[in-house]
Order: structure tokens, then sequence, then C-alpha cells
């Protein structure tokens, strides 16, 4: 199943599997949850701070960080045991899509 992926404005294609593709909205409502349940120093997260013009320092804290590689990537190791799909690398193409998801 050919899937689209909207991240920040940017628009990835991947061709996955179609039992994980029918269940994509799920997993990403699960991955959502277990990046809201992470503590400190994790792949997933950074260190920021927002430092205003009066160096006054507005935030301070760890902010998730994470593209569609790492979504596919914790499908595939954490729910699937398995390989799920692969990119489709000429993204100058129209594609029909069949399912689109925004991160």
């Amino acid at each position: 199943m050919i899937v689209e992926f909207s991240i920040s404005g940017d628009i990835f294609y991947y061709e996955i599997d179609d039992d994980v593709a029918k269940d994509l909205k799920n997993l990403q409502g699960e991955f959502s949850e277990m990046l809201n349940n992470i503590k400190g120093t994790h792949p997933f997260r950074e260190y920021h701070e927002i430092v205003e013009e009066n160096k006054s320092i507005s935030f301070a804290g760890y902010i998730n960080v994470f593209g569609v590689e790492d979504f596919l990537d914790w499908i595939s190791v954490e729910k699937c045991n398995r390989k799920i799909g692969n990119k489709i690398h000429n993204q100058d193409c129209l594609y029909n899509p069949d399912l689109k998801l925004n991160f």
C-alpha cells in the first residue's frame, strides 16, 4: 500500500506492507503516547532553550524530535519484528496514495 506522510510541510511516500498499513493510524496514536511518556534523555528527545533578545530564557526543556523513518523503525522493531516497507525514492512522481498521515 502506498502511504503519504506529511511532517512539517515535507511529504514522503512509502510502500508499506498492507497488514501494517491498515493499522497505521492506531500505531501513530501508540507512537505519540510512547513519545509523551519518555522522560529525560532519549534518542527521540533533545534539550532546547529559547533565549529571548533580553537574554531571558522563555523555555528550557526536552522536546520530541523524530521523523517518518523513526516512526516506521519503531513499528518494525517494537510491533512487527520485521521490516515493514520501503521509501519510494522517486519523490518527483505523482502518486495516488492509499493513505495519508500527518505528523
